[in-house]
């Protein structure tokens, strides 16, 4: 069902689906402003910890203004719906023009990395990685702009594990290797995802085409794209090496920032058109037609602006066809059931909810004021109100800046360190962004290594707990490997029969262990196998150790009379037996009390 009222905005059509929800036409009913309403799945606001990290990514999300960002106008909770209103944009994706079979000259493409690389400059430099830079997400305006969507959507969902039919969050074209690799996101995961994209554009195709997502996961790890040459006659050369450096496996290698990335292109903009080079196999192309615009909807989140600068509007009517761009690996193209239908509650349900989980929060111009709204309000004389408000300021930012430095490496150290040990991970994404502070406030700390392998750790427990709801779900035939569905049955027989969940756990890594033809994930299952057996080993050998061993206890206690000795010098032996097993402090503590007891004649 779809809803007809979400805060301030009446909803309208479906604009288009994903695998996290839906996306409405809406009017705000006041202003009559148009806008789209992201609603996201019903399924999505039960998984536990969601509301904090929906929360904590909007709150991120509410610094970006930029013009080549899609601007966010508000966020909600209704029942169970979490939902975000943004910008109505009249336009088409980049993904729609390369289906569409559109050839982008060398200057075009420059002209759109620029300004992606301005809308990647203004959020990495508030701290927020986009994750997901791909045609699907970059619209072209009627008038020529490019804005970049879906800003902290893969972080948002990718917190929790959450698989699109069985694969990965985003799309696996565009994923830099330390994604598919499952190593932390830094920005430079932006750059390399900016490299595929122009790439693409130049090209007419990805960088990497294969049958199956893994396969493209593992060409971004090692493989090395075609020439750029091989697909487009007029490039300068200055061109094609700054996308190679984009996509340079090693992020160190890459463009170091969106800043420097900018300046690059900016200096390639100025270049004469290069000679003509001939493609290898290529032949003219027929001319096709230009842009169609519509509604986007697949489109997120905030804009703000730091750039004033913008690029030279696109000519959507300079086109030339060529052959239709197929994205390899799944697209977000089925909704969750829930997010197009959520369930109908109960009327003693939806009135409490109504109470207390309905609500909305509209995000202001004046909550997110850029660079240039700032320097145009500064202008004027300085009148005494205006000093006061400057001193309140003044006040105010101070009293910010000492709430906002980072915590003490102590107390991020026992957080981190309480939390994976002890596998208490109430706010994954609260703990991740613990790690990242001491990783990056306190690297010289002896410490980091240690904090390191938490975090390695912490990657582990999602993959876990990811395989955990799955095994929980009904799983279409086909959409996993052997591996993960060996580890499902597994999970799932756990709770009633823990020796075959030990066995097939087992079987998996003897089949298994060595291949090196596994898929990143794959390994990191047979990691998750290896350690289940362990733990399952020592589970059964414990519940075995305490009935045996205490019934051993009770043969020994029994005949102290008749061989005092004989009787103590086993006691001894089984106090140093279980010394260091784990669970048996009940068996010592009886024990310790037996030899404490005087010997009875």
């Amino acid at each position: 069902m779809t809803p007809e009222q979400l805060g301030p905005y009446r909803i309208g059509k479906p604009l288009g689906k994903g695998g996290m929800g839906v996306v409405f036409a809406a009017v705000e009913e006041t202003t009559g402003e148009a806008a789209a309403v992201k609603v996201l799945s019903a399924v999505l606001g039960r998984e536990e910890g969601f509301r904090d990290r929906f929360a904590a990514e909007i709150e991120s999300l509410r610094m970006l203004r930029h013009p080549n960002i899609v601007r966010l106008l508000g966020y909600g909770v209704d029942e169970e719906l979490h939902y975000y209103a943004m910008e109505l944009v009249e336009g088409r994706s980049l993904d729609d023009e390369l289906r569409s079979g559109r050839q982008f000259t060398w200057r075009e493409v420059t002209d759109i990395g620029l300004q992606i690389c301005r809308a990647l400059r203004h959020a990495h430099d508030r701290g927020v990685i986009h994750r997901d830079v791909k045609p699907a997400n970059l619209l072209i305006t009627t008038d020529g702009s490019v804005k970049l969507s879906d800003f902290g959507i893969a972080k948002l969902f990718g917190n929790t594990g959450m698989t699109t039919n069985g694969g990965l969050l985003g799309t696996a074209d565009f994923m830099s290797p330390e994604q598919a690799d499952g190593r932390p996101v830094t920005h430079r995961c932006d750059l390399y995802s900016l490299g595929t994209v122009l790439y693409a554009l130049l090209a007419g195709q990805p960088p990497f085409r294969g049958k199956s997502m893994v396969e493209v996961l593992h060409m971004q790890r090692f493989a090395e794209p075609e020439s750029l040459r091989k697909h487009t006659r007029r490039l300068p050369n200055e061109l094609e090496e700054f996308v190679r450096q984009l996509m340079h496996k090693e992020p160190e290698r890459r463009v170091p920032t969106a800043l420097a990335a900018t300046r690059r292109l900016e200096i390639i903009r100025e270049l004469a058109d290069p000679p003509e080079t001939p493609m290898s196999g290529a032949s003219p192309v027929p001319a096709g037609s230009g842009s169609d615009p519509h509604s986007q909807a697949t489109m997120d989140q905030p804009t703000a602006g730091a750039e004033p600068a913008r690029a030279q509007p696109i000519d959507p009517k300079a086109v030339t066809a060529r052959p239709r761009y197929e994205p390899q690996g799944p697209m977000e193209t089925t909704a969750l059931p829930s997010a197009a239908a959520p369930a109908k509650l109960s009327t003693t349900t939806r009135h409490r909810a109504s109470i207390l989980q309905r609500r909305f929060t509209a995000v202001g111009d004046e909550e997110m004021i850029g660079e240039e709204s700032w320097g145009e309000r500064a202008v004027g004389l300085v009148s005494p109100g205006t000093w006061m408000l400057v001193v309140a300021l003044l006040v105010i930012g101070l009293t910010t800046w000492y709430l906002v430095q980072p915590p003490s490496a102590d107390s991020l150290y026992d957080r981190i360190v309480t939390a994976v040990q002890t596998e208490r991970i109430d706010n994954p994404l609260q703990l991740d962004q613990d790690i990242k502070k001491f990783l990056t406030y306190y690297s010289a700390d002896i410490r980091s290594r240690e904090v390191e392998r938490a975090q390695r750790a912490l990657a582990r427990w999602q993959l876990r707990r990811r395989m955990e709801r799955l095994a929980r779900q009904v799983t279409e035939a086909g959409r996993i490997t052997h591996i993960e569905s060996v580890y499902l049955e597994a999970l799932r027989v756990e709770t009633i029969d823990q020796v075959r969940c030990r066995d097939l756990l087992q079987g998996l890594i003897d089949v298994y262990s060595g291949v090196e033809t596994l898929s990143p994930n794959d390994r990191q299952i047979l990691e998750l196998a290896g350690q289940k057996v362990a733990e399952l080993n020592q589970r059964l050998a414990q519940a075995l150790d305490e009935t045996e061993l205490g019934k051993l206890i009770d043969w020994i206690e029994a005949h102290r009379r008749e061989v005092p000795d004989d009787a103590r010098l086993r006691l001894e032996q089984l106090r140093w037996l279980l010394k260091d097993k784990p669970g048996a402090s009940e068996l010592r503590e009886r024990i310790e009390q037996l030899l404490k007891e005087p010997q009875k004649p």
